[in-house]
């Protein structure tokens, strides 16, 4: 057990005990494939055969570890939905563009949390791990607590035999997508917060107004993303997607992005409809997230088409219909829509925790979207492509009443500006 830096709360990591030192030099602490994988792609039956295949027939015929199915997939899939990065899902990062040659992970840190996550299965003994120091004896850290590990020589082949375990948990998946009727959805979907892309230090202006800066901070970080290879900003190739947009909204939390990716672009490894718990609800949000989990392809890069924001700073000041949906705390929006005026703000539950957004039509009184549609027939809420004009987003304060306009912001001016400042494009 160890204190959590921000929270002081007792936390439990499977790699913050000492292990015996790794006899072998550093560069031989990476687990290498052995040579039993040319034999295993040899033995794989069709995809067709494979998608019908039966759990203890596989385990069977491929020498797997007798749990597999049963207890440590399911276990690997419980930590997935609550720490991806600590999930021993990500032990089938690599096995699908390495050529099942030299070591099965790209880095000591990637090797060492799915060890850790081996661990907290079960499905590798603590007597078999090694902790990995350099040449000057000095520990290699993976994080603030943790040692980087490997496993002893003796232990390889049983932690390979996991590995194609997982591997063709994989492919029974694809193929059962092919040939058992289980399709996927025509677009996967994922929100991401702007502060989770590391778009390193963006040059803005503490003179300017706050919704210019979170403005261009947004901006920035989606140039970012489209500009590189989606694994190296997601930092990770094995990726969680949703079949439903208004999910992805959800953990976009008003305040990033979300993308969208066709299944024939990517490699899928799960699925709700493949493995009943990634349909279940999430214990936090208490949502059927309908969740697929993804290999990207190294070099894949998101298109403009495929990325649009959903972010509520930069919805207020491009004057976004969007935004309406988004409003929050003190923040208000005027418009007219269909010939009458509104007027939209956001209230807290009596309970202080939550709220809805409430409307007023023409001076009338205020009411929630439902009941004003129920009383009147008339949706207050923008519909997407609707005709909408004299959309003003305000704040005005509880107390004082005082109103202060946001001011707008115009994307093509700012990259105009940029332009003609830095000589080139917005990074």
């Amino acid at each position: 057990m160890m204190p959590h830096p921000l929270f002081g709360q007792q936390i439990q990591s499977p790699l913050a005990r000492p292990f015996k030192r790794f006899e072998l030099g550093t560069d031989e602490a990476l687990i290498p494939f052995d040579d039993h994988w040319q034999a295993f792609a040899g033995l794989l039956p069709s995809q067709a055969e494979l998608a019908v295949a039966s759990d203890q027939a596989l385990v069977d015929c491929f020498r797997l570890p007798p749990a597999l199915f049963s207890t440590i997939i399911p276990q690997a899939l419980s930590a997935w939905r609550q720490s991806p990065s600590r999930s021993l899902v990500n032990l089938t990062a690599s096995l699908a563009i390495r050529n099942f040659q030299g070591p099965i992970f790209s880095d000591l840190a990637l090797q060492s949390r799915v060890i850790g996550s081996a661990l907290s299965a079960g499905a590798v003994l603590p007597a078999d791990v090694r902790s990995v120091y350099a040449p000057d004896r000095s520990p290699i850290k993976v994080s603030t607590y943790e040692i980087a590990v490997s496993l002893t020589p003796a232990a390889w082949e049983a932690f390979n035999d996991l590995a194609r375990g997982f591997r063709l948990w994989e492919l029974r998946n694809r193929a059962r997508v092919v040939h058992a009727g289980l399709k996927p959805p025509k677009l996967f979907y994922r929100g991401i917060r702007d502060r989770d892309i590391d778009a390193g230090p963006l040059d803005l202006r503490d003179d300017e107004p706050w919704a210019f800066r979170a403005s261009k901070a947004h901006l920035m970080r989606r140039d970012h993303l489209l500009s590189r290879p989606l694994v190296e900003v997601m930092h990770s190739p094995i990726l969680s997607f949703t079949a439903n947009a208004a999910i992805a909204e959800y953990f976009a939390n008003d305040e990033g992005m979300v993308f969208d990716l066709p299944p024939q672009d990517v490699e899928i490894i799960s699925g709700w409809g493949l493995d009943p718990c990634l349909g279940d609800r999430d214990q936090v949000s208490g949502r059927h997230e309908r969740e697929w989990i993804v290999r990207i392809p190294e070099g894949y890069r998101l298109g403009a088409h495929q990325v649009r924001s959903r972010c509520r700073d930069f919805a207020y000041a491009s004057r976004d219909p969007a935004g309406i949906a988004m409003l929050h705390h003190e923040t208000r929006a005027r418009y007219s829509l269909g010939g009458r005026r509104v007027e939209a703000q956001f209230c807290y539950n009596s309970s202080g925790r939550g709220g809805r957004i409430y409307f007023i039509v023409d001076d009338g009184r205020m009411e929630t979207r439902a009941t004003m549609k129920a009383r009147t027939g008339f949706d207050p809420l923008p519909a997407p492509g609707a005709e909408i004009s004299d959309l003003v987003f305000f704040t005005q304060d509880r107390f004082s009443r005082r109103k202060k306009t946001i001011p707008i912001f115009s994307e093509a001016e700012w990259r105009l500006a940029h332009e003609l400042d830095a000589g080139s494009p917005a990074p």
